[in-house]
């Protein structure tokens, strides 16, 4: 009987632990799931662009950070795409460094 006993709180701990371990997994998934809806739907409501007149702009942002344009032709001034002027900061500071 003790052993009848025994072999039958064996089961009940092993089904209790794999439960636990299945609740856990659940938990941990469920948690993610939700990160990554809430996380979408504020990209929906703050970060996505509906409106044309700003789709527009950013387009003409993006193209004015991007490309080389006159500033003033005239005087020679112009406009170079923003990763060339970080990477002229950057090599300028870089000579600097070395002339100390």
């Amino acid at each position: 009987m003790q052993h009848h006993e025994a072999q039958r709180n064996g089961i009940i701990f092993a089904g209790a632990l794999v439960g636990a371990l299945l609740l856990g997994l659940v938990m941990i998934f469920g948690q993610s799931y939700f990160q990554r809806v809430r996380v979408e739907t504020e990209y929906r409501q703050y970060l996505s662009v509906t409106d044309p007149d700003l789709k527009r702009l950013r387009v003409e942002e993006n193209a004015a950070l991007e490309n080389y344009t006159w500033v003033d032709e005239g005087e020679g001034r112009v406009r170079i795409p923003i990763e060339r002027a970080m990477a002229l900061v950057v090599a300028e500071s870089s000579r600097r460094d070395q002339n100390r």
